[in-house]
């Protein structure tokens, strides 16, 4: 007994149980909670048990700390200005639609093709305009096509081709007889080449073709025998050539003309045997103002007579 008492007189534990009231039934309870929520947080593992994970999303504050910028939401930027052409190349005088996008609503739009002036039209609420035209009469060869907003300044552009047309021959007239004039003309060549032209082989003319491609060529129909014959069209930096068949046929006949008859000499009856030939006689008379003499002569006789 002498020695417990000596052990709880070196237990500062036991001394504060001791010497406060109520100190063990407080420690009973407190032991009895830890004990509960230990096995309170125990891992479901542990007691044989499997458990499942489940997710919880945790939102992250969005609140903008205090002096930074606010964030200000973004437009998409308007498309750019575009232009297409159907089609893309074609010869002079043929339809093209031009269709552009991106240009301000209600806005006048002006088309230019190599900066001339084809016409307006005006864009739709979506900015989108349709026009159509014809190919300007140019020469061969690439142009700019351009479409300018009048209000916003937008501008697109799109490349055309004129293309040159194809190589062809045509006659004035489909048939002639030698020495009727004719006229060739000819297309499809290279503008500003010469062209020479020949008849059956040999050349009846040379012409510059123009910013189209075209030229003529007038000459008479050679002397030939009624027949088809071969015209030939030759570029002369282009050596592009052409030939087609030209009829020649059988000029009119010539009308023949009668020689000038000459006039019949009427010529004098002889005079009878043993007759004494008369000589024919011319009457002569010679007006004349009165108070000058006039002369007659009659029978190869003359008299002169004062006119009084």
């Amino acid at each position: 007994m002498s020695s417990e008492r000596y052990r709880l007189s070196r237990d500062p534990r036991a001394q504060l149980a001791a010497s406060t009231p109520g100190f063990v039934g407080r420690a009973a309870v407190i032991t009895v909670g830890v004990l509960m929520a230990t096995l309170l947080i125990l891992p479901a593992t542990a007691l044989g048990q499997t458990a499942t994970p489940v997710s919880t999303a945790v939102a992250s504050p969005t609140t903008a700390a205090a002096g930074s910028p606010t964030t200000q939401p973004t437009t998409a930027p308007a498309a750019a200005p575009a232009l297409t052409l159907t089609p893309s190349s074609g010869l002079v005088n043929a339809p093209v639609a031009t269709n552009g996008s991106g240009y301000k609503p209600t806005e006048l739009v002006e088309m230019f093709f190599n900066d001339q002036l084809l016409g307006t039209q005006t864009v739709n609420s979506g900015g989108t305009f349709s026009f159509p035209f014809n190919v300007p009469d140019m020469a061969p060869g690439q142009f700019t096509v351009r479409a300018h907003g009048r209000n916003s300044d937008l501008a697109s552009t799109a490349t055309f081709t004129i293309s040159l047309p194809g190589l062809s021959l045509a006659f004035s007239v489909p048939q002639a007889a030698p020495g009727t004039s004719l006229t060739i003309m000819a297309a499809g060549f290279q503008p500003g080449e010469d062209v020479a032209v020949s008849f059956n082989g040999p050349q009846v003319g040379l012409a510059m073709a123009d910013t189209r491609g075209e030229l003529s060529v007038i000459f008479p129909v050679p002397a030939l025998a009624p027949g088809a014959y071969v015209v030939e069209a030759t570029g002369q930096t282009s050596k592009l050539d052409i030939t087609a068949n030209y009829t020649v046929i059988a000029g009119a006949a010539p009308v023949a003309t009668a020689a000038p008859t000459a006039a019949a000499t009427p010529v004098p009856a002889p005079a009878p045997a043993g007759a004494t030939a008369r000589p024919s006689f011319t009457t002569i008379a010679t007006s004349v103002r009165p108070g000058t003499a006039s002369t007659t002569t009659t029978c190869g006789a003359s008299s002169t007579s004062t006119v009084g």
